[in-house]
């Protein structure tokens, strides 16, 4: 077994992909010693055995009020699928908007699920114990908006993130 150190910034996808490149050595290895008949055989202690549910589309929506490392977590997790989302507000109903990455911080100006601020840099977001920047989002029925949604789109200072 070799051991694999996961990136503080690692994706789900990210991960898969360096994974997929260790996959071929490692078979090699295994098949070698099921060959040689070293393999070791160790039995799975179902005391600790875990059930894992197929992830749907739903398990990518954020819950303002986790932490904000939890908010972090999920955001890397769900990426690419089933990728992590938020209601905004609008005129014509809540509309999705998809998250892709933010940067944590410590502060925590308001409720949590409201919009303290959106500029350049991205819309800030309060969370259960501090708050969240999103980097890189996409709103829903527009293709590729990425960083630049920040600055020309028209954020509402203070409005409330859906949950």
């Amino acid at each position: 077994m070799r051991p694999l150190r996961i990136g503080r910034r690692e994706t789900a996808g990210s991960l898969h992909d360096r994974l997929a490149e260790l996959a071929p050595a490692a078979l090699t290895d295994a098949l070698t010693l099921l060959k040689q008949g070293r393999a070791p055989r160790t039995p799975q202690d179902h005391k600790q055995a875990t059930y894992a549910a197929k992830l749907t589309r739903e398990n990518g929506e954020l819950d303002w009020s986790r932490t904000q490392d939890e908010i972090d977590r999920r955001i890397r997790a769900m990426n690419p699928w089933p990728g992590a989302f938020t209601w905004l507000p609008s005129t014509e109903g809540p509309r999705k908007l998809k998250v892709f990455s933010c940067i944590q911080h410590r502060r925590a100006e308001a409720a949590p699920g409201t919009v303290v601020r959106a500029d350049k840099h991205g819309v800030l977001v309060a969370a259960g114990d501090g708050s969240v920047l999103l980097r890189e989002v996409q709103l829903e029925g527009r293709s590729g908006c990425r960083r630049g949604i920040f600055s020309s789109a028209r954020w509402s200072h203070r409005a409330r993130c859906w949950e």
